[in-house]
């Protein structure tokens, strides 16, 4: 059996997680999600979204930005009922407690 062709089988598979219904993004995917995420965090700092604003904040506001655009490509989507959108505000809320964690340690 080829590593190659199992692994890319996987692809676009629906997954279940706490009664959701998720998605495996391919790498394509999820390049495309990240890539998408640091445009939205650049438009965001360059029309002064996080003016007069600390390192840490512009970063959580990358944290944020990523999370929200990586999740979509699992299909983690606030439109879909109430389940995805808590998931997506408590992974949101988790990024940043970590991020602010680790931003207070260094």
């Amino acid at each position: 059996m080829d590593v190659y062709h199992s692994a890319s089988s996987l692809e676009g598979k629906i997954m279940q997680f706490i009664g959701m219904e998720l998605k495996r993004p391919s790498f394509k995917e999820l390049t495309v999600a990240v890539a998408i995420g640091v445009a939205l965090w650049a438009v965001f700092v360059s029309i002064g979204f996080t003016a007069d604003s600390t390192p840490v904040s512009v970063g959580a506001t990358l944290a944020a930005v990523l999370w929200g655009c990586v999740s979509s490509a699992f299909g983690i989507k606030a439109h879909k009922g109430g389940r995805h959108l808590l998931f997506n505000i408590g992974g949101c809320v988790l990024i940043l407690v970590l991020y602010d964690l680790v931003a207070t340690l260094f």
